[in-house]
């Protein structure tokens, strides 16, 4: 019969192998935990070696596999930004540096990747605020201070352009209603078809409104051009390869 004393050594020895037993799961669960950063940070490496030989193709594959890895590392994601920027893959780069301002909102760079994929797609006005708002988190970034600069002169003129559009088509408009009435003159034998000052007049108006318009198609086109560059691609695959929630699905 065990005596008390039995009784408790017994249960002694069980706490012991219990906590010996934890230690070493969280020892394993702590070594698996620094062996997956190292192969992330491994990937990045080699990302990082790849984009610096102008090779943001393999570049972003590398930087996937960093993210399968470690998928809350927000630095993965800018840089595969970058390399999807790289690519002219004008979505995936604004998805992943929107990640990266949504896993870590103070950090600067976030604000810096998303301003640059806007002004890739002259989305001036759009990186002027990214640009804004990374300085609120960092006033003296020389880098975000330099391409809000860059942005807002940039958006200056593309407003100065635009507006000018239509102006220039009424321009043209007129220089051709004018040279059509002076052709008709000149090569009319007996009469020229607009004789008179209304036809003359009507003729200049039409034309001149048709072309000021035609500007303004053309405005308008540039502008919905610009937005499309933004369209997620058409997905060839089905749709375990559309991104979910900012993180890009690969098979």
């Amino acid at each position: 019969m065990k005596t008390n004393n039995d009784v408790e050594k017994s249960i002694g020895v069980y706490k012991e192998s219990s906590m010996i037993i934890t230690l070493f799961m969280v020892a394993a669960k702590g070594a698996r935990s620094f062996l997956n950063c190292a192969k992330a940070e491994d990937a990045k490496e080699k990302g990082n070696e790849c984009m610096k030989k102008n090779k943001p193709i393999e570049a972003m594959l590398h930087y996937t596999q960093a993210l399968k890895i470690d998928p809350n590392n927000p630095t993965y994601y800018s840089n595969r930004s970058l390399a999807f920027l790289k690519v002219e893959q004008y979505y995936f780069a604004l998805i992943d540096a929107e990640e990266v301002i949504r896993r870590m909102p103070h950090w600067v760079k976030g604000y810096f990747r998303k301003g640059e994929v806007q002004m890739a797609t002259e989305h001036y006005e759009e990186a002027i605020q990214s640009y804004k708002k990374g300085l609120e988190m960092d006033p003296d970034d020389a880098a975000l201070q330099n391409a809000l600069s860059k942005a807002i002169d940039l958006n200056k003129k593309q407003k100065s352009k635009e507006r000018r559009l239509p102006w220039l088509g009424g321009i043209f408009g007129l220089i051709t209603s004018l040279m059509l009435i002076a052709a008709d003159e000149s090569v009319a034998t007996n009469k020229a078809i607009l004789e008179s000052d209304i036809a003359k007049l009507i003729v200049i108006i039409t034309i001149s409104i048709a072309a000021a318009g035609l500007g303004y198609t053309y405005r308008m086109f540039l502008q919905k051009e610009r937005c499309s560059l933004f369209e997620p691609p058409t997905d060839l695959f089905g749709d375990e390869n559309i991104p979910d929630n900012g993180e890009k699905k690969t098979s």
